[in-house]
This record gives C-alpha cells, structure tokens and sequence, in this order.
C-alpha cells in the first residue's frame, strides 16, 4: 500500500510545522513577559493608562493608579496579565506567521493585527469600566462569555484579512514580476 501525498497536504504540513514551532515561541516570550515583573507592570500599566485617557476624552469621573482603574470610591477594574491580550495577539501572530508569503509581507500583517486586536482589548476595558458602573451590572457575564466570544471572532477574522491582504499582494507582485521591461510603458492595464 502507497501512501499518496499531495502537493496540499505537504503545503499544510509545513504551516502545521511552521505554526507550531511559532507559537510555542511566541507563547514562550508572552509568559516571560508575564513572568517579569518590569515587564508585566509596563504593559499593564501603559494599557491602563492608555484606556483611562481614552475614557478621559469622552467622560470624566475616572483615575488611574498603577494597573487599577478607579471609577468611583466603591468600583475599580484591575488590568492583570489576561486583560493585555498578549496571549491572543502572540496565537494570531503565530498563524500569520506561519503563512507562505514573504517574510515583510508577515511582519506587516503581523503589526497591523496587533494593532487592531489592541484596538479591540481597549474597547473591551472601555466597555467592562461603562458595565461595573451600573448598580446591577453584568460584569462577569460579559468578561467571562460575551467578550471571550468577540476576542475570539476578532482573531479569527484578523488572520482571514491578513491572509487575504497578502495573497492580494503577492498576485500584484507576481503580475508584476511577469511581465517584460517594455510592458510597464504601455498603455494597456492589463497583467
């Protein structure tokens, strides 16, 4: 009996091999990070801060102290380890990662799905601080079910844009790449 392999499979294999190795990277320098308490502290801290002075230009009553955002004397929220989706933004960035296309066109994708999956953790916080603020609130309902739900949505369709973004990319560099010196003084649009 011979075993049949396609040139898909061996295509998923390597992404298989490619994630795998990445993400325990990744997860690798997210639990040192959470582990260092410099570390941990700063990114606590700055997220902290960066969602009090968000909250702070639409609203007042709010104030920061260290990772503890206080809203008023009886109700603060505390930004630990798990508030700074480090651990879903390493998991995201291990399977862009682990796509085949050019190592510039991965590291891109990578920093803006960084950077939209932060966009979404401080919304997030925002919206946990508007929910502790309500006498009978459902805190727990939405940090532990609804948000969970979003986080992971969010991740999913960011690496689905990022996937698209760079095979969009890499067809318009391959079109370029075929076509002869002279091509790019016609007239005609066409690859």
């Amino acid at each position: 009996m011979s075993i049949l392999i396609n040139k898909q499979d061996v295509i998923n294999l390597r992404y298989f091999y490619r994630f795998l190795l990445s993400i325990v990277v990744s997860q690798s320098l997210v639990f040192f990070i959470h582990q260092h308490k410099g570390l941990s502290s700063f990114v606590q801290y700055s997220l902290a801060d960066w969602v009090t002075d968000i909250y702070r230009y639409f609203f007042t009553g709010i104030t920061v102290n260290g990772n503890v955002i206080v809203v008023n004397s009886e109700r603060y929220l505390i930004i630990d380890n798990e508030c700074t989706a480090l651990m879903l933004s390493a998991s995201v960035a291990s399977a862009i990662f682990a796509l085949n296309y050019s190592l510039l066109s991965r590291i891109c994708s990578i920093v803006l799905s960084l950077l939209l999956i932060q966009c979404e953790n401080i919304l997030r916080i925002l919206h946990l601080i508007f929910e502790i603020q309500k006498p009978d609130n459902l805190f727990n309902f939405y940090h532990l079910y609804v948000w969970q739900g979003i986080n992971f949505l969010t991740a999913v369709v960011v690496i689905l844009m990022a996937e698209h973004l760079m095979r969009r990319l890499s067809a318009k560099n391959q079109c370029k790449k075929k076509r002869p010196w002279y091509a790019s003084y016609s007239l005609s649009k066409k690859c």
